[in-house]
Order: C-alpha cells, then structure tokens, then sequence
C-alpha cells in the first residue's frame, strides 16, 4: 500500500542521491530541509562562488516531469528562499535547481529557474 510514509522516505532517499550527486561536483550541503513558516526547501548546496537552492522530486508515474513544476510550488519555494535570504544574507550567485529522481538515478536537472 503506497501512504504518506513511504512518499517521504522516498524523497528523503531522493534527497541523499541529489545531495552526493552535488558533493561529487564540489558542493557541500549548507543545510537540509530547512522549514521556515511551513515552507520548505530539500537542499541548500554551496562552494566558493554559488548557494543553489535544490528542490528534490521523486517521480513514479509522469511522463512529463515538467507537470511537477506548478507555478504554486515555484511561489512556495520563492517564498522559502526569501526567507532563507532574508535570514542569512549572501554576496554569491544564487541559483534554483530542480532536481528528478526515478528509480533511485537522477533523471534530470532543470538549472536555473527562474522564480
């Protein structure tokens, strides 16, 4: 029986492969589902020159994985990096990546979005 249980062990297993996937291209994790007023963001990832906000999706189903990308969840994740911003301020590039995982592999990285 798929629950809510199983959906979020899934993203957090989602979580660790996008996580090492950015530590193998010379990120550190700044922190991990940092929760400010109910918003939520899975990965925050940095080095030298960047802070990339990293939205994680476990998908099973869709073929269009673009489907995942509302313009309700990007004003979500917008308000949460605001927050996040507004809370610890930085000089880098910031950059939004979201990230696809299907059957435990990344299946694609959309880089850049604009919010």
């Amino acid at each position: 029986m798929y629950d809510s249980r199983y959906r979020k062990y899934s993203g957090y297993e989602g979580e660790d492969i996008v996580q090492s996937l950015y530590e193998s291209h010379g990120y550190t994790c700044k922190d991990k589902n940092f929760t400010i007023r109910g918003w939520e963001i899975d990965l925050i990832m940095e080095n030298n020159v960047n802070i990339i906000f990293v939205e994680c999706k476990v998908v099973n189903y869709i073929d269009n994985l673009h489907d995942y990308i509302t313009s309700k969840k990007l004003q979500i994740l917008k308000h949460a990096i605001d927050s996040y911003l507004w809370k610890y301020p930085t000089d880098k590039h910031i950059r939004v990546d979201i990230v696809f995982i299907k059957n435990k592999e990344v299946i694609e990285i959309v880089k850049n979005i604009e919010l």
